[in-house]
């Protein structure tokens, strides 16, 4: 099994709305079936920009020590913690 490049996502995914067979896609790219439905599945709900080419966002002091914040003082959950950030991050792209 090879690690797919971003050119790679991009070419399965439109052989596979070409009409490609799965078990041939499977052999070509040398993934499993399965990865390449989740992939054709996830392209189809989101567009092909949920295929990210850039790096993980680093979080500034500040961000970090407020997430550490989150957990301890108040009580949050990762879970709750990581949706607090996205809402700020969605109000934030909303605002701009």
């Amino acid at each position: 099994m090879s690690k797919l490049t971003y050119e790679d996502k991009i070419n399965l995914y439109n052989d596979k709305k070409r009409g490609m067979s799965i078990g041939s896609l499977s052999n070509k790219y040398k993934i499993r079936k399965s990865v390449i439905n989740y992939l054709t599945a996830l392209i189809d709900k989101h567009g092909i920009d949920i295929l990210r080419t850039s790096k993980n966002k680093l979080h500034t002091k500040y961000e970090k020590q407020e997430a550490i914040e989150l957990e301890t003082i108040h009580k949050l959950s990762n879970f709750w913690g990581s949706v607090h950030y996205i809402s700020i991050f969605l109000l934030k792209l909303y605002i701009k």
